[in-house]
């Protein structure tokens, strides 16, 4: 397993700079992936067996490298109990905000314990739909990311 850290910005970035944060679903291996980087995005759907899910809100561009099991946080401390229970730290996958300002939306996080999956939506509805017919636990609102601009 592994996490990548999403660090918080105090003041608004400029949204010309965001891109998709991009969802996929392996079911053969029941894991979620995510990506800004849509080169990553397009090998795990070719060659390693996932779905597109779409975008989960935008975000801030910077590397995030494909894992297992992607914990994204603004919690140093989360993260660092997290590399206490076996999680590598990574990377930064992407600059979010702790708080709503800017336009923002919550990116909500669940996990399924038995697959080892988190799993992050800008959508309520699929936060309580998959929290009741997939098992996942909601763990509330991990940050908060741009809507789409295309929308």
């Amino acid at each position: 397993m592994s996490i990548t850290q999403s660090l918080e910005w105090s003041s608004c970035g400029n949204a010309t700079y965001a891109a998709p944060f991009n969802g996929g679903y392996n079911a053969q291996v029941h894991t979620h992936y995510y990506t800004t980087t849509v080169a990553l995005m397009e090998d795990a759907l070719v060659n390693e067996g996932y779905t597109s899910t779409g975008d989960a809100g935008w975000a801030f561009t910077t590397q995030n490298p494909a894992t297992y099991d992607d914990l994204f946080t603004i919690s140093e401390t989360e993260r660092e109990e997290a590399i206490a229970n076996g999680y590598v730290f990574e990377n930064i996958a992407a600059y979010v905000y702790a708080t709503q300002i800017c336009s923002s939306i919550p990116l909500y996080r669940l996990y399924q314990p038995v697959l080892h999956d988190h799993f992050y939506t800008i959508d309520p509805t699929e936060v309580h739909t998959t929290a009741t017919t997939q098992n996942y636990v909601e763990e509330g609102i991990a940050c908060y990311v741009l809507p789409d601009p295309t929308d």
